[in-house]
């Protein structure tokens, strides 16, 4: 049936050399089917995967699969140190008066490969004092595969004759991230002849 389908197709998506969304979605279809057979692949992913987005999002639904027969001691106890090091990442993110100590956090955060992560990556993102700050969690939140933040850099891209710095953020990002909702902007961009590094 649907179920089949899906893990078939979520299959397919992980062992082609298509483009990272394609990837997370698989991922995200494989948490949603469930089962033993999804949940060994996502067990793979989640030991062997280098890319840290893809890893993270493994091991959220490998936990949340545990949770669900009742495991929830075990996933506590393998999340434990790992959220012990985010909230000091965060906290040192959220309160280091230096930009240097801020960037170091992010860079952390991203080293962790931890979800829980995104919401204070945005936001620093959104408000940190600093624009090498905002930079860096821009890229931590395309490293992490933060699709919801496709939007607000396509926005960033699309202002870019206003605010070329935060442009090249958003068109890095974008690269970095993969997703097809950013390819027609960064196009267009490049036709315009915007050239960021990414394009």
């Amino acid at each position: 049936g649907r179920r089949e389908e899906g893990l078939a197709a979520a299959k397919r998506a992980l062992a082609s050399k298509r483009g990272r969304v394609a990837k997370i979605t698989a991922i995200k279809v494989l948490a949603a089917a469930g089962g033993l057979e999804a949940e060994g692949i996502l067990d793979e992913i989640a030991s062997r995967e280098v890319d840290v987005g893809l890893r993270a999002l493994a091991v959220d639904a490998r936990d949340a699969f545990e949770l669900r027969r009742g495991g929830g001691e075990a996933v506590k106890r393998r999340r434990v140190a790992a959220l012990h090091k985010v909230a000091e990442a965060t906290q040192a993110l959220v309160a280091a008066p230096t930009k240097d100590v801020r960037e170091a956090a992010v860079h952390e955060l991203v080293r962790l490969g931890h979800l829980s992560a995104i919401p204070v990556l945005r936001q620093a993102f959104l408000g940190d004092a600093s624009q090498d700050v905002r930079r860096e969690a821009a890229l931590a939140l395309a490293l992490l595969g933060d699709t919801e933040m496709v939007e607000t850099f396509v926005r960033m891209l699309v202002a870019r004759a206003e605010n070329e710095r935060d442009a090249k953020i958003a068109a890095d990002a974008l690269g970095m991230l993969g997703d097809v909702r950013g390819m027609h902007e960064l196009i267009t961009a490049y036709s315009e002849g915007y050239k960021p590094g990414v394009v």
